[in-house]
């Protein structure tokens, strides 16, 4: 029997983790190697999203990088953000759940959930895969009908 495959949204830090040069720092350079690993043995098994926001992210900066991490995520299907999407967004901003200077946060996490993705995939731990902001996102999320993704990093979902 064939199984449904999960679908993942790619937060904008995966796939900087995944595409920048080796870093230095060995925190970050062990981050780089699981997101590295997790592309090559598992991405094939999950049905890939990104949005307008992750695009307008990773093409900013060097163009050289921003071709390069463009490219990587070529499979991956574009979600729209919709007025659904920027309603949960000011929810989450006027919540004080996500600072306002973050909005690109609040916009990964809606369009994610709005679009019902079965896990959201980021290295971002200041404001997305917080497990102080995951609660007060699911329980806004629930009053409001919807269903947060899982939020997971790299590490999560290698077992590491």
């Amino acid at each position: 029997m064939n199984e449904k495959k999960l679908s993942i949204y790619l937060e904008t830090s995966f796939i900087s983790y995944l595409t920048n040069k080796t870093n230095s720092d060995p925190f970050i350079n062990a981050n780089q190697r699981l997101t590295k690993e997790w592309w090559h043995i598992k991405r094939h098994l999950h049905t890939l999203f990104i949005s307008q926001t992750v695009l307008d992210e990773i093409a900013s900066g060097h163009e050289e990088a921003g071709n390069r991490r463009i490219e990587s995520i070529k499979e991956a299907q574009i979600l729209s953000i919709t007025s659904e999407v920027l309603a949960l967004a000011k929810a989450f901003i006027d919540k004080k759940i996500i600072p306002i200077k973050a909005s690109e946060d609040a916009f990964h996490l809606s369009v994610s959930t709005i679009n019902e993705i079965d896990i959201l995939l980021t290295w971002n731990c200041k404001h997305i895969a917080n497990r102080e902001i995951e609660n007060k996102l699911r329980e806004t999320c629930e009053k409001l009908g919807y269903t947060l993704p899982s939020i997971k990093t790299p590490a999560n979902l290698l077992g590491a």
